[in-house]
């Protein structure tokens, strides 16, 4: 059976060398939760120094709960970022307590800023640009600033009102002294990351984009998380080939999702995709190893040249 990673790409034409893929992996950041942050045994031996771990804001949590967990992925040489989600922060003064103690304790400088899914706002700001505009992040020390950007479309919110919220933070931008990129939703799909860059471009926005896909990880796991946020691409691609449900249970690789990415990029030098997230539904000591092995170059191309095997050591 040719494995279930055929599920994460649309099939491409061409050859993608080994370097463009070690290329596009470089500098990687994944994401964890506070919980797994807190109590992970030995993350530093997991995790390179340096790397950018995202902690999200969770419905049914605080603000404040990110805390611990930034202070020991700092203290273990990682660079927390932190997930703010504009609809569940009661106030500016909850948001300047965590920011203010983070830049004391482990030099907090990066957050990625989303509106949070959730019916009822709990303060003063409706989406991310409400909160952006008030210059807070930037006076709190923040220097580097991700917004949200979809690949495909969003599920409860239309195409229009996606796309004018993302170039209004474009914009505010502009005059802002941190440093932006667009963060995007997970996708599967390659042909949904393409249509989108050029869509970007075809607006304007040069803004570079840091790529999220899913690490090593059960396709029924991978199944779950699409149907739970809605990525009905990113869905169709995984139940289509019926011959890799068969295996339901197997660990499934995003190798032909990175191939095909890195082949684009390779052939375009205005490429706006400068690096890759992973969201590490598996476990982040999974795709941490699996990221490691194609960092060393310790993989294997496949016959079709539209994929690779990860040897591990």
């Amino acid at each position: 059976m040719p494995g279930a990673e055929n599920t994460f790409a649309d099939e491409n034409p061409g050859v993608c060398i080994r370097q463009d893929i070690t290329d596009l992996l470089a500098g990687f950041s994944l994401e964890m939760t506070s919980d797994i942050a807190q109590t992970a045994p030995d993350l530093a031996s997991q995790i390179p120094a340096g790397t950018h771990v995202y902690l999200p804001f969770l419905p049914n949590t605080a603000f404040a709960d990110c805390v611990p967990a930034a202070e020991r992925l700092a203290r273990e040489g990682m660079v927390p970022v932190l997930h703010i989600a504009a609809r569940r922060l009661t106030g500016s003064s909850e948001l300047a307590d965590v920011l203010d103690r983070l830049r004391e304790t482990c030099e907090l400088s990066s957050t990625l800023v989303i509106a949070g899914d959730v019916g009822q706002v709990a303060g003063p700001y409706q989406s991310a640009i409400e909160l952006l505009e008030t210059g807070l992040l930037e006076k709190h020390g923040i220097s580097a600033i991700g917004i949200a950007g979809y690949p495909e479309p969003h599920p409860a919110i239309s195409e229009t009102l996606v796309w004018d919220a993302l170039a209004r933070k474009c914009e505010y931008a502009k005059t802002s002294v941190a440093d932006f990129k667009i963060v995007s939703q997970f996708t599967f799909s390659y042909q949904s990351v393409l249509r989108w860059e050029n869509e970007l471009k075809q607006a304007g926005i040069t803004l570079p984009v840091l790529l999220s896909v899913p690490g090593p990880a059960k396709l029924t796991t991978l199944l779950g998380y699409a149907r739970m946020c809605g990525v009905s691409a990113s869905l169709r691609q995984l139940t289509r080939n019926t011959r890799a449900l068969a295996g339901l249970a197997s660990i499934s690789t995003p190798d032909r999702l990175l191939t095909a990415i890195a082949r684009s990029r390779a052939g375009d030098e205005g490429s706006l995709i400068t690096g890759i997230h992973f969201n590490t539904f598996g476990g982040f000591g999974e795709t941490a190893r699996w990221v490691k092995s194609v960092l060393e170059g310790r993989i294997a191309i496949t016959s079709d040249k539209t994929g690779f095997k990860a040897k591990r050591s």
